[in-house]
This record gives structure tokens, sequence and C-alpha cells, in this order.
């Protein structure tokens, strides 16, 4: 003890080494920078290379469902349908919708034709397929209720189910194959389109590669636009192409590919990807490069010709502040995208965790690249970069500012800011008019579950799935599957549990509203007609013909498997409900069936829903709703302590917090307004028809609006106070910010 106070307590301490400023730890950041640019610029470029290889196959890879949330009532059904009818669970389900172009008759000896060679094609491509189910093959089996269960009431439509075990036949190759085939081999007057499960994921990712490509086509070249008429200098113009280059091909290939190699990633990550390094390569490269030209236009504003400017002092002052207005930026909102990676289910974790690497390599990027290029290439990146403009005219109207401000105080956005801050109580009293009544839209927004606004827009599946579901029903293209587990011991084929499952399905019809008995297809009703013990007793061991013998026909032999599994432990029960299940009644219905299951239910036996998207969105939505405020409160105190200290103020953040939280209102409030209340379909424009507003971009949005609500308060707010311990006055200090 007596050592330890000697050696901690009274032996001699040397003085602490006083912290390193910022400009100090810049000038050493440059100087390093400067003697490394070469290899710094060789890495990324090397990096980049390599990941421009893996971006097609990153976006190609994407897939469009995920599974519910672990440990939510669709996660624990889903697997135990999944342990019980694994074949069943993992199929994927196309179907070929079949049209007459000419009215003419739709069953006929071409279309007899056309399906007997199909299938011959189909599974000499695809060895795997095990299910189709054509209207002539199965009136070849004998399967006459099955065969006529494909064709529309009115027998203008018919339908070919296909199915293939998942992850067996890529979704691409599949629906590529499948539409060559049917545009090629397609009888006259004739109309067939495919729809399912493959054309609904591959025709997703078409159309975000699409999407992509127009962003890119459209939004990048007006953005070189309006950054070579700010920046007045044609290599500062060009530099922010490399800049977005290396952060795509880094983000996309390099590190998103190995990641989506074990880990699900959704359609949706990548479009917010490539907006994010777009807009954040600019955003960052022009903040960097309006401040260096500032420097240098300094620098020759005392004499010093273009050739002598002192660069790395330039850069070092760039660094010094845009460069931390940039790393703080970057920061809030890096951490803003990281929080919605935790939300629990797979989509959000995707497009959150694509968003956080997204800006956080952006950001390095930018603060190695612009200034390693500026370092290396001094005299290409300051070619005829001009000199200061002159100020022009009489001067500002609204008061004089110092000399060195008097280009500043000509431009627009100088007179924008001193006018708005002449009138900053009318302004702000007619704001926060407005912020109230769309304060009530903003609070009481609903989301819908339906289907098409999941659809890609335009995509080809999207007109044969209307049809689909205008001739047969929502329930019969997404139906429900009840799997029932008697107790441990007993057997569905037993007549205790069959009588059991066939009187809890009259009550469920006859206490659950619109629920009638025809909705259930099984091996206990089937048809619109209840199947007896015995009936079920001849099935086992029978083959076609000897049921076609026994009991007329084979039908109920051809779905035994869909219905009982192979150890016979398990029963399914398929609900086509006559209701739109992705409608406010379907959905409903769907909650108010799944509890009355479990009411229902006798002792021992366990019932579940499940086999629908409906059911895993619902649980999905329960899910993000749960962890939504308590996310939104770290969030929101996460990203204020950053500004806090970044600008080493109490007030700062608080101000944040309330401009952010009217930015909130406006946004939410004009969603609710356009989407659920269709304010702007008078303007014909697509997106913004109307018709509902799923879950997702609620609670998307929150996080990216506080991102970026703080990235352009910071961008902002330094500048201000750097002009304020200048000198200025804070108006003088807000209008020379604004027009800088």
């Amino acid at each position: 003890f007596l050592s330890a106070y000697f050696f901690f307590v009274q032996r001699p301490r040397t003085p602490p080494r006083p912290m390193l400023s910022r400009a100090e730890v810049t000038a050493r950041y440059v100087g390093c920078l400067g003697r490394s640019a070469l290899a710094v610029l060789a890495f990324w470029m090397v990096l980049a290379g390599v990941g421009a290889a893996f971006i097609l196959p990153f976006i190609t890879g994407l897939e469009s469902y995920y599974p519910p949330p672990s440990g939510t009532y669709s996660a624990h059904a889903d697997a135990l349908y999944r342990e019980s009818f694994p074949e069943q669970a993992s199929k994927v389900l196309n179907t070929v919708v079949i049209q007459r172009t000419d009215g003419g008759p739709l069953l006929t000896p071409a279309l007899r034709e056309f399906e007997s060679g199909f299938r011959d094609v189909l599974l000499e491509r695809f060895p795997v397929v095990n299910q189709f189910y054509g209207y002539y093959t199965l009136l070849a089996a004998g399967c006459n209720a099955t065969a006529a269960s494909l064709v529309a009431p009115d027998g203008a439509t018919a339908l070919l189910p296909i199915g293939y075990p998942l992850g067996e036949i890529s979704f691409g190759d599949f629906t590529d194959f499948i539409r060559g085939e049917l545009d090629h081999h397609m009888p006259f007057n004739y109309n067939l389109q495919l729809t399912g499960m493959a054309s609904f994921y591959w025709d997703a990712v078409v159309v975000a590669k699409r999407d992509m490509e127009i962003c890119d086509a459209v939004s990048l070249p007006v953005a070189m636009l309006v950054f070579a008429w700010i920046a007045r200098s044609l290599p500062f113009a060009l530099l922010p192409l490399l800049t977005i280059g290396i952060s795509i091909a880094v983000s996309f290939g390099a590190v998103m590919y190995p990641l989506s190699l074990v880990m699900d990633m959704t359609v949706t990550c990548s479009s917010i990807m490539m907006s994010v390094c777009i807009a954040m390569s600019i955003d960052y490269a022009l903040f960097l490069l309006t401040r260096m030209r500032e420097e240098v236009h300094l620098q020759l504003g005392h004499g010093v010709s273009i050739e002598l400017v002192d660069v790395p002092g330039a850069v070092a002052a760039t660094l010094q502040h845009a460069g931390h207005t940039v790393l703080v930026s970057g920061a809030t909102l890096a951490l803003c995208f990281g929080a919605i990676a935790f939300f629990p289910t797979a989509d959000m974790h995707s497009i959150g965790l694509g968003g956080f690497l997204c800006v956080t390599i952006t950001l390095v990027v930018a603060l190695t690249v612009v200034p390693a290029m500026l370092l290396r290439f001094p005299g290409v990146m300051l070619w005829r970069i001009g000199h200061p403009a002159a100020p022009r005219g009489r001067g500002s109207s609204y008061g004089a500012v110092s000399a060195p401000y008097a280009a500043e105080a000509q431009s627009f956005w100088f007179r924008t800011c001193r006018q708005v801050i002449r009138w900053r109580w009318p302004i702000l009293i007619v704001f926060l008019g407005c912020t109230v009544p769309l304060g009530f839209y903003a609070f009481g927004w609903s989301t819908t579950l339906q289907m098409e606004l999941y659809m890609p827009r335009g995509a080809p599946c999207i007109q044969s799935y209307e049809i689909m579901e205008a001739q047969f029903g929502e329930g019969y293209v997404y139906p429900f599957s009840l799997l029932i587990i008697p107790p441990e011991g007993e057997t569905v084929l037993s007549e205790a549990f069959f009588t059991r499952t066939r009187d809890t399905l009259f009550r469920l019809s006859a206490t659950v509203p619109n629920t009638p008995m025809d909705i259930f297809q099984g091996l206990v009703y089937a048809e619109g007609r209840n199947i007896t013990y015995g009936e079920v007793q001849l099935l086992q061991g029978l083959s076609p013909a000897a049921c076609r013998a026994v009991l007329g026909c084979p039908d109920l032999l051809q779905s035994y498997p869909s219905y009982v599994n192979a150890t016979n432990t398990s029963m399914v029960v398929l609900i086509q409900t006559h209701l739109d299940v992705f409608s406010d009644a379907g959905h409903d219905w769907m909650l108010e069936f799944r509890s009355a299951i479990q009411a229902a239910a006798p002792p021992g036996d366990r019932y579940y829903l499940t086999g629908n998207t409906v059911l895993d969105n619902t649980d999905s939505y329960g899910e993000v709703q749960r962890v939504l405020p308590a996310l939104i409160g770290f969030t929101a105190a996460l990203v204020l302590c950053v500004v806090a200290a970044a600008f080493r103020s109490v007030m700062v953040p608080l101000r944040a917090g309330v401009t952010i939280a009217i930015t909130v209102v406006w946004i939410y409030g004009l969603a609710d307004l356009v989407y659920n209340h269709n304010l702007l379909t008078w303007t014909h424009i697509t997106p913004f028809k109307g018709g509902g507003l799923t879950w997702t971009p609620p609670a998307i949005s929150f996080t990216v609006v506080v991102g970026l609500g703080l990235d352009y308060d910071v961008f902002l707010l330094t500048r201000v106070a750097e002009l304020r311990d200048a000198g200025l006055s804070t108006p003088d200090a807000l209008a020379v910010a604004m027009a800088r």
C-alpha cells in the first residue's frame, strides 16, 4: 500500500501534453496527405476498380421478400409450416395468365397443343419444376374439378400454375425464359403473361436498375451544370464525378456485395444507396471546393500570383473549416441511417446498413480524395480558377458590411436573407400558423397493405396480376394456410382428430364474419362439401386409377400431399377468402380470424394462420411500431449530443431540435394529405396519384429528416460562427453565410 502510495501520489508528475488545436491537427493531416497523395489516390482507384466488377451482381442478387421478425406470431407459424411441409413452404409459385385477344373461345385445340409443347420445353430446361397444373394436363389425369377451377367463371381467362423449389432456379433465369417462350410460341389470337413470385421479384430488380440509370442520366448532368456554375472552374466541376464513381463502386461492389452473400439485402436498399452516394458526394465536394476557391481568392486578393499560391495552406484552411463541417454533418447523417439498422425487420436493417456505409464511405472519400487531388495536381486543379469578383453597383441598401464581404452583399441570397431578417416575426407567425393544422395530419396518418404499392410501377407482371385479381379474386391469388397440429402421439388421420377439425371449421364459420364454409379447401371440407372419414381412409394407398374407380375422381388424391405432411403429424386447410386480403376489410378479417382460432382450437390441438405476406407485413409493422418511439428518442438524443459537442453549445442542439420537429410535422402532414387524402391527384402526376401510404416510408423518413435537417443546419451554423468570430454582427454573419 505504501509503495503504491509513493509511486502514484508522491512521485514527480510530468505536466500533461497540451491538446492539439483543430488548426494543428489539420496541418499535420495535410502534411501527411501531401506526402502520400499518390498512394491514397492509387488505393481508392484500385478498390473502386475491384468494386466496379461486382456492382451488377450485387443489384441483380437483391431480394424483395423477407421473413417476419423473429419472435413474432408469423415467424413462429412460418417455421412450423416449413418444418411440417418443407416442399410446399419453399415452393416458388408462378402463374401464366391466358386470354383471347379476339373474344373467341378460350379452350381450343391450339391451346391444348401449346400447353403440351410448353410443358416439355419447360421440364427440359428446368427439370426441378415440380408443379405444372395446366387445364388439359389435369383433364388427362381425371381431375376435372381442379381443372375447372383454373378457368374464370366467365370463361374469358385461364390460369397455368407453375412451381419449383426455392433456390433451385434464379428468378431472373426463370422469368426471362418463360417470357421468351411465351413470346415465341404463343398461339395466334392469344395473350399469355407471367405473374407470381419470380416475376414480381425480378421485375422489382429490373425496375430498380432502370430507375438508377434514369437517376444517373438525369440528375448527374443537372448537378454537374449547377456545380460548374457555382465553382466556376472546369476541374472543380469534374472532381465530384471522380468522388461519385469511387463512392458508388466501393459502396456497392467492394463493401455491400460481400455483405449480401451472408445477409439479406432489399431492392430498396440499392435505390437509397445510389441517391445517397450521388447527393452526398456532390454535397461534400461542393462545400470543400467552394471553400478552397475562397482561400485561393483570398491569396490572390493580396497580390499573390496564381503560380505562387500556397496550396497546402489553402487546403489546410479548407479542411480546418469546411472539412470540420463536412465531418460533423456526415457523422450525424451516418448515425441517423445507422439507427434504421436497429429496426427488427430484415429489409429495414439492410436499408439502414446500406445508408450508413454509403454516407461513411462518401465522407471518407471526400476528405481524402479531394484534398489529395488538390495537393498532388495543383496546376491542373487551379486551372483558370479566376480572380475574386469585384463589387458591382452601388453596394447593399440594407446596411454596410466590411470590405472583404462587399461582393457577397450584392448577391441574391444576401439580399433575401436580409429581407427574411427584417420580416422575421410575420414569417414565423405564418409558418407556425401552417404548422399547427399540418400537425393534425402528421400524427394521424394511416398506412395500408395494398399490394399495388409494393409492386414496381410499370412492370410487366402488374397487368397479369390485375387480370387474376379481377377474374379470380384476391383470395385466390393470395390464399391463407391454416396449419393444424394434433397433440403428440396422435395423427391427423385419426377419426377423433378428423371430427374435431371439421367441427372447429364450422364453428369458425359461424362466429367470424365473412367466413363461409366454401372458402375452406382441405381434407375435411373441399369443393363445397364435407369429406367423410371413410373417403379419407380410402385415399391411403390408392392409385389414381383406383381412386377414380372408387370415388369417381382423383382430385382429392392429387391434393392429398398438399393437405397432410409425410409423417401424418400436421394438416393444412387452404383458405381463399372472398375479401381483398390487402384491403382494410381483409386486414381486419385476418386479425379477427387469427384471434378466433386461438379460442376455437380444441384442447391439445394447435392452430396457426400462415402462408400469406399480409401476415408477415402486419407483424413486421407491429414490431417497427413497438421500437419506433425508443429509436426516435435515442437517435435524436445521440445526434444532438454530437452537435452539442461539435459546437460546444447547449442552445444550438435545442434550437435544432425545434426546427427538426417542425420539419417532421410538415413532411408527415403533407405526406398524409398527398397519399391518403389525394391532395395532388388533380395534377395527374404518377408519384402524386395517392392511393395510400405503406408503413415503410414513415419509419425510414424520420431518421433521414433528422440527418438531413442537422446536415444543412451544420453547414450554415459553422459558417455563421466563423463569421461571428471574425467580427461580424449576427445579422451580417447570417446574410454573408447564406451568400457563401
